[in-house]
């Protein structure tokens, strides 16, 4: 059984795939910078921790666990994503982690001359959101991080 962490559990779609997985009785980690005691947790299959994955140390010891991350984190603070994109990188790197999973902006914006949406497609943000979003994933994509991730 795979270790499955996502980080920003209580985004809008963190609730969404964590509610599938426990329905599909997966063992899940999920996280949230906010207070844990708000959140209704009626099944055994998630585990909330409060993590500031600004904070590498937080990170690591929480990823270090897992098999499988999933960041589904956007912090909306151009310095905190930036180093909340380092830490994941550095940190993945360091633990070895088998599989990373980043929730990418492919359906924001414009794509350029194509019907299928992969890593090729020339994609023009449009907002600040987008221009920001796209930034963190090219860091990412230059991170040389493993294709076996």
């Amino acid at each position: 059984m795979h270790n499955i962490i996502i980080l920003g559990g209580n985004s809008f779609l963190g609730k969404r795939l964590i509610a599938d997985l426990s329905n599909l009785k997966i063992n899940v980690v999920a996280t949230t910078r906010s207070c844990i005691s708000n959140i209704n947790n009626d099944s055994d299959y998630i585990d909330w921790k409060t993590c500031d994955p600004v904070n590498k140390y937080q990170l690591a010891s929480l990823v270090n666990n897992g098999d499988v991350v999933i960041n589904l984190i956007y912090a909306g603070i151009p310095e905190d994503d930036l180093a909340i994109i380092r830490n994941i990188i550095d940190v993945s790197k360091k633990v070895q982690l088998k599989k990373f999973i980043h929730i990418s902006t492919a359906c924001l914006g414009e794509i350029q001359d194509t019907t299928i949406i992969n890593e090729q497609s020339i994609y023009r943000p449009h907002s600040v959101y987008e221009n920001k979003k796209m930034l963190l994933e090219k860091v990412l994509t230059s991170s040389h991080l493993s294709s076996k991730l």
